[in-house]
Formats: C-alpha cells, sequence, structure tokens
C-alpha cells in the first residue's frame, strides 16, 4: 500500500516515511529513503556561539580543510564540516588564535531540514 503524506514537518516525514521527496516551486528536487537524502550532504553540522562576530572569523573556519561551508548570523556560525569529532579541536584551536572563546558549540548529524536548505537554497517557508 503506498500513502502519500504532504508535510512542511520534515522530522515528522523522517520518522513516518519510508522515502521522501523534496518538491520546490513545482520541481521534484531530490527523493530517496531520509537516510539516502541525509548522505547527500554527508557531514556534520556545527553550531558556535561567539561573543562577537566579524568576517575575519568566517574567512578562517572556511580555511580549515575540514570546513566545507560556514553561515553566519549574527553571532552564531553554522559550519558543516567532515568528520566534526575528529577535527573540532582544530576549529575550536583556530578560534582560540583569533581571541574567541565559544560560549556554546553544539555537533549534530545533518536532518532533512538541512537537507531541504541543500537543494532547494532556501528555508521552508511558513503561513503567518
Amino acid at each position: 500500500m503506498t500513502i502519500f503524506l504532504t508535510t512542511q514537518y520534515l522530522e515528522e516525514a523522517d520518522q513516518l516515511a519510508d522515502r521522501v521527496a523534496i518538491i520546490d516551486n513545482g520541481v521534484l528536487r531530490a527523493q530517496g529513503t531520509p537516510i539516502e537524502l541525509k548522505k547527500t550532504i554527508g557531514n556534520d553540522i556545527v553550531s558556535i556561539k561567539l561573543s562577537e562576530d566579524n568576517d575575519e572569523i568566517r574567512s578562517k573556519l572556511l580555511d580549515l580543510p575540514s570546513v566545507t561551508s560556514v553561515e553566519q548570523d549574527n553571532k552564531i556560525f553554522t559550519i558543516s564540516m567532515a568528520d566534526a569529532s575528529k577535527h573540532i579541536s582544530e576549529l575550536v584551536t583556530t578560534l582560540s588564535a583569533l581571541g574567541q572563546r565559544p560560549e556554546e558549540l553544539s555537533i549534530r548529524t545533518p536532518t532533512l531540514d538541512d537537507v531541504f536548505l541543500e537543494v532547494t537554497g532556501s528555508h521552508l517557508k511558513e503561513d503567518k
């Protein structure tokens, strides 16, 4: 039996669906099992809150070989990097050399929200 579930709650889709399709503006952008889709991102996500933000910090983080991208929203840096648990020390060492001490730091594996962002280039739009 096949059941179609349409949802903007990708956590729900991750829990309930055997297969997921991401459709953006009427175009099928990606499809597969939740695990397959999350593996397409391939990197861990590190979120760091710093006491300040500047372009030098972003630039120095992008220079690290394990870092593939850095998004910056005020003082919160979201970093995509390969095998974060293995390379987190070089990230913190780089920040320390710039006079930065993380106020908060978390590491997580990719979610379907991350896949959606990667595939479409935008966050889900919520109706208000």
